[in-house]
């Protein structure tokens, strides 16, 4: 057990390892079936002020022999396994998305999603995109009971989406729809383009699209406001 009032550790915020202030700790060893222990430590961020728990779990029937140099021999090191709650934040809504005010059941989907993803549940945050781009397809017009390459296809037509873009999206649409019915697991760089290629339609059709709107609403404001000129 580490008594000093700081404890190495990753913030889960701002990804940094470093020693970190530790606010309380406690331990569990087990050895009656299975030799192992269990450390909890709530710790406090030196850099960005985050407070999180850091869970360390030590498998002394686990693990590997290393050389050691300054013993000439191989020596047994058991397996040690650190994580944190809250996890580590791998790709946080973009300030852009997080910013707008989108309405209630796509802006749920969105922060389930994202949450699905740093929470390492991959299979579900594929789910969540797919919903995330079926709930915004119909926001945009496409018929709601429409199947997914019909409502791809009524974008493409009301021209919110090109086809390179709808290219994308079909991918997207074929990640999620393979972890329901097939259990795929994409990994974090799948998931990280998955949600890259989502943000890029959001942006696209609902950010940007309402910064147009208000940008001329403001253009046609000052259109009045400029003097003819003379003849």
């Amino acid at each position: 057990m580490v008594t000093a009032s700081t404890f190495f550790a990753r913030c889960p915020n701002c990804h940094g390892g470093r020693r970190c202030e530790v606010f309380g700790e406690t331990s569990q060893t087990h050895s009656e079936d299975y030799h192992c222990r269990t450390e909890w430590r709530l710790l406090k961020c030196t850099s960005c002020n985050d407070v999180f728990t850091s869970i360390r779990f030590e498998d002394y029937e686990s693990g590997d022999y290393v050389y050691n140099s300054d013993t000439n021999e191989d020596e047994f090191v058991h397996k040690t396994t650190d994580t944190s709650w809250p996890p580590f934040r791998k790709r946080p809504i973009p300030d852009i998305i997080s910013g707008f005010l989108f309405p209630d059941t796509l802006e749920s989907a969105i922060v389930e999603t994202y949450g699905a993803f740093n929470a390492d549940l991959p299979m579900l945050a594929a789910v969540g995109a797919r919903s995330c781009f079926d709930i915004a397809a119909v926001l945009l017009g496409a018929t709601e009971s429409a199947r997914f390459n019909q409502k791809l296809d009524a974008l493409v037509e009301s021209k919110h989406i090109t086809s390179d873009v709808r290219s994308m999206l079909n991918v997207l649409v074929d990640a999620g729809g393979a972890s329901i019915h097939r259990g795929w697991k994409p990994k974090d760089g799948d998931m990280q383009t998955i949600l890259e290629v989502l943000e890029h339609f959001l942006d696209d059709n609902f950010v940007r699209a309402e910064r147009l709107k208000l940008l001329d609403a403001k253009t046609q404001k000052l259109r009045t406001k400029i003097p003819p000129r003379s003849r």
